[in-house]
């Protein structure tokens, strides 16, 4: 999916913050990472390392960060409440963005929050439930809502003041599925050209259970103005939701073809190594320090051998508490 807020631009008077937010540092365990740096971890750091944002090396220099926020808002008449310093996580293999830390401007001046937890070993988001091959992590000061527009002034609401990113790095390769767009000429491909009200479609011909099939010979279809209207509205609860469900249709797809070429062909676990569907498994089997866990995976295969509804409950068990209550609010009428 897009990004979840608009890009930086040159506006003019904000090259001080800008200097102030390099300041800014991700720590992982006793890894440092500077701004926009990319840092590499095992899978079992990655689950069990603790990740924090400290914005600046020490209370001087986020008071200094402070400052030059509050002088780049006075300079262009932002009032303070209008402005938010967000953390906002995306997972590569959830496809979707999180934001884990927001505080108004002037909220975010007292001094317990110089350093962020965004992740510990037992409390982690989503995006920090699975180990997916990149995690992007951005930081910054963006307007909370749309203001009046002026030459040279950002204005829209999701606009980035002044931002820092940071990427973390497993080295996994299955790294989930990217939507592409359901538009003609995928219909008329994918052999749906006449059902020009299909939203989605999973493509999986393709057997995931053997080794020489890639991760590009599956594909996620959205209709493709519903892909675009999800991109340009990405920080809905409905389009939060929708992503997930999206994201269990091809699960759900993967899982059940997976069971049918696992039954017909009568293949053992030693048969599917290093398959598309040997990685999904082994995201499915890590133990608490991020390790795959041989047992498990041996009963997850089993699981999904005989009743592959279970394994599919199990994915979307992942997907957090939630997901339940995004369900609840969108059918109440409250989100």
């Amino acid at each position: 999916m897009a990004s979840e807020h608009r890009a930086s631009r040159p506006y003019s008077k904000l090259r001080k913050c800008q200097q102030a937010f390099q300041e800014t540092v991700l720590r992982v365990g006793k890894e440092e990472v500077p701004p926009n740096g990319t840092l590499r971890l095992s899978t079992t750091d990655f689950m069990n390392q603790r990740f924090q944002i400290e914005f600046g090396e020490d209370d001087e220099a986020f008071i200094t960060l402070i400052s030059e926020l509050k002088t780049a808002a006075n300079t262009h008449e932002i009032s303070t409440d209008d402005l938010e310093i967000v953390i906002i996580v995306s997972s590569s293999y959830w496809k979707v963005a999180e934001k884990l830390f927001s505080k108004g401007l002037d909220e975010f001046t007292a001094s317990d929050n110089r350093t962020v937890t965004i992740a510990g070993r037992d409390e982690r988001a989503r995006s920090f439930n699975l180990f997916s091959k990149t995690l992007k992590i951005e930081v910054g000061c963006l307007l909370a809502k749309t203001i009046e527009k002026r030459p040279l002034r950002p204005f829209r609401k999701g606009t980035w003041l002044t931002k820092v990113h940071f990427s973390v790095n497993t080295g996994q390769d299955f790294d989930g599925f990217e939507p592409k767009p359901l538009d003609a000429p995928a219909r008329s491909r994918l052999g749906i050209g006449e059902y020009e009200e299909t939203q989605r479609f999973m493509h999986v011909e393709a057997d995931p259970t053997d080794p020489v099939t890639t991760d590009d010979e599956f594909g996620l279809y959205v209709d493709e103005l519903t892909l675009k209207a999800l991109e340009e509205s990405p920080r809905t609860s409905g389009t939060s939701l929708i992503q997930r469900i999206l994201g269990m249709d091809m699960a759900r797809a993967i899982i059940y073809r997976a069971s049918q070429a696992i039954e017909e062909d009568e293949k053992s676990l030693g048969d599917i190594k290093n398959s598309v569907f040997d990685k999904v498994l082994d995201a499915f089997s890590q133990d608490d320090k991020g390790a795959v866990d041989e047992d498990l995976k041996e009963k997850l295969f089993a699981i999904v051998k005989a009743d592959p509804e279970v394994f599919v409950a199990r994915v979307e068990d992942t997907l957090d508490a939630d997901f339940g209550r995004d369900i609840r609010d969108i059918a109440s009428g409250e989100a």
